[in-house]
Parts: C-alpha cells; sequence; structure tokens
C-alpha cells in the first residue's frame, strides 16, 4: 500500500503530547512509519514535502522530520501538471501546500493521504468523490 504521510504527520511527535489525541496520533505515525520502514508499506515522499521541512525554523525538529522519512525515498517531483491541478484544489477551498500534497498523490497513484490536519481532512471528505485516493487520520488508519 502506497501511504503519504503529510507534513502535519511529520511533526506531530514534535506537539504538545500532554493532549490525548495528539499523544496518540503521535503514536499512530510512528507506528505507521515503522511499517514503511518494515516494507510492509511504501511511504511516498514528495518535492512538496521536502520543500516544507526545509522551511521549519528548528534545525533539530528538521532533522528528526528528515529521519521520519525512507532512507533513499523515490522523491516524486512536482510538474507543470501537478501545479495546474493544485491550483484547481486551491480554487475550491484547500490552503497553502495542500494542494500540491494532494495533487502529488494522485499524479503518483497512492492510496492512503494521512494528515493530522482537521480541516483538510474535513475538505477531503466533503469532497471524495474528486479524489482518487483516500484520506485518514493516522489513528483512523492504525485501528484499521
Amino acid at each position: 500500500m502506497r501511504v503519504y504521510l503529510d507534513v502535519s504527520c511529520l511533526n506531530r511527535p514534535f506537539d504538545d503530547q500532554h493532549q490525548s489525541r495528539v499523544r496518540l496520533e503521535a503514536e499512530a505515525v510512528l507506528l505507521i512509519v515503522a511499517r514503511c520502514d518494515s516494507g510492509q508499506w511504501e511511504q511516498v515522499v514528495s518535492e512538496a514535502i521536502v520543500r516544507e521541512i526545509d522551511a521549519t525554523p528548528d534545525v533539530g525538529r528538521r532533522e528528526v522530520m528528515r529521519r521520519l522519512l525512507p532512507d533513499e525515498p523515490d522523491l516524486l517531483k512536482l510538474s507543470h501538471a501537478v501545479y495546474q491541478r493544485a491550483a484547481l484544489f486551491e480554487h475550491q477551498g484547500v490552503v497553502g501546500m495542500d494542494g500540491l500534497h494532494l495533487a502529488v498523490c494522485e499524479a503518483a497513484g497512492v492510496e492512503l493521504f494521512v494528515t493530522c490536519d482537521d480541516r483538510l481532512l474535513r475538505w477531503c471528505r466533503r469532497n471524495a468523490h474528486r479524489l482518487t485516493f483516500r484520506v485518514v487520520n493516522p489513528t483512523e488508519l492504525i485501528d484499521e
């Protein structure tokens, strides 16, 4: 199964772990990464993820997030077609880099897009008919 973890997932282990939801999502993200590392699933990585990680001001956090990526990812490039599709997502209400992530997933044939972003998750659920992949929260994926 091809899985795409957005940067909200990669950031989750650094968020305030005093909240139960955040702690559970952080643990779920680490389990998903472990399943990808073991070869059960394939973690898909794009230039958009790398750009977002590189924009993280905290150097330590940036380095640890990079360690949550596969050792030698087959990095998905941001093509003109991906940018066009991302612009369409933005026109439909998707904000910021999220449109690029969705467009990359579509172009790469990703099966599952995983996010901790409630706003994006709600948009994806309302617009599931526009997507070629399923969008889930990390805890939902682990619960399955």
